[in-house]
């Protein structure tokens, strides 16, 4: 969400803003083995 806005992209500290990214693909990845997971259960 913080991503998306524009303000927090260009006012925060780049380190934050990587880091916030990073946690995002994270997250993703996270999110594609669940869903790997459940479709396996089925």
């Amino acid at each position: 969400k913080r991503l998306s806005n524009p303000g927090y992209v260009e006012k925060a500290p780049e380190k934050l803003v990587a880091q916030t990214r990073e946690e995002l693909e994270s997250k993703r990845a996270e999110l594609a083995a669940t869903e790997a997971s459940l479709e396996r259960l089925g």
